[in-house]
Order: structure tokens, then sequence, then C-alpha cells
């Protein structure tokens, strides 16, 4: 009998095949801090690193708001994560993206200004275009 992580593992592996195709193998898949409602894992593949975070079926719609918030800070001057896909797999939901090796900042005038640039968007509107999260609580926009 397979425990939850070896069958989270079988599914991520066959995710990663589908991404990358069936010559990426999958060497090491890790456990790391970062998630409060979500399971976030580390996972070292033949094709480089990749960051995942795993929830229960219900959390689908909440990675696909943070996916389509990542997708959109890509147009800001922070480097942010590639998002690689949002799906659905059994019995919950992962997101898969590129994994960055954070470290400290170096030039914080630099960065300062690329906060102010990102405060400086706007919009006609208040708020996002969809209903987004604050952890498990959904935040409603109602455009």
């Amino acid at each position: 009998m397979s425990t939850p992580l070896q069958n989270l593992r079988r599914q991520i592996d066959g995710t990663l095949k589908q991404i990358f195709g069936t010559d990426m193998d999958l060497i090491e898949i890790t456990q790391i801090s970062g998630g409060s409602i979500s399971s976030c894992l580390h996972a070292c593949t033949s094709h480089g690193d990749y960051f995942l975070k795993s929830g229960g079926a219900d959390s689908i719609r909440q990675l696909r708001a943070e996916a389509d918030a990542l997708r959109w800070l890509q147009k800001t001057s922070f480097r942010v994560p590639r998002v690689l896909t949002v799906q659905t797999i059994q019995g919950g939901a992962l997101l898969v993206m590129e994994y960055l090796r954070l470290r400290p900042v170096r030039d914080w005038e630099a960065y300062a200004g690329a906060l102010v640039a990102l405060h400086r968007m706007t919009h006609s509107q208040f708020g996002w275009h969809q209903n987004n999260y604050i952890g498990a609580t959904e935040q409603r926009n109602p455009w």
C-alpha cells in the first residue's frame, strides 16, 4: 500500500512528464516551508528545479487565481516565477512554477523604485478583474 506522499509523487511525476516529455526524470521531491493553506514542494528534475503548491480539490480556484496574479506580475520589473501549469490531480490541485533561489536584496534603491512603479500601475476600477484569495478567504472583486 502506498502512502499519500508516494501517490502525490506519482501524480507530480506524471504532470511534469506531460509538460517536459517522458525523458524528464523526477530526482527528488522535498516539502518546504512557505504555505499556510497549501503544501509547498521543491521538485528537482533532470530538466531543472520547480516549485509546486498542492492542495485539496477545493483549492483549484485559489491556485488559478494565484497563477493569474503571477502572470500579471511578470509585466512588472519584479522577478516572479514563471507559471508552467495549474491543474487538478487525483483528489487535489497542483500549481507548478519555476523555482527561484531567493537571495537578499542588494540594491535597495532599485528595489524601492520597482515597488513604486508597481504601485503606480492603475486601472479604471479598484481591485482585481476576478475574485481572488487572501489565504483561504475569498476576496470578492465585483467588476
